[in-house]
């Protein structure tokens, strides 16, 4: 489910998540009671604020050292980073 919420991000809307768990053959029923039930709602907000705060716009993002990098990455700009840190 991951990979297909990832591969459609451009296109995602409520209709398309149930489309692409019935795609990999989750349980409709359950998977509705799942996301209908908020449980990780408080949590997703809290991860999405300090990533904010951190500076993170989108994914990927990576720190280094404390260094903030946005993709792309080069290995070697990473590198050299690192060895500076």
């Amino acid at each position: 489910m991951h990979d297909k919420l990832y591969a459609n991000f451009r296109s995602i809307s409520r209709e398309k998540i149930f489309e692409l768990a019935k795609e990999v053959g989750l349980d409709q029923t359950r998977f509705a009671a799942d996301l209908n039930s908020g449980k990780y709602k408080s949590t997703v907000q809290k991860e999405l604020a300090e990533g904010e705060r951190a500076g993170v716009s989108g994914t990927p993002t990576l720190f280094v050292n404390g260094k903030h990098f946005t993709a792309p990455w080069k290995y070697l700009s990473l590198e050299q980073s690192s060895k500076r840190s």
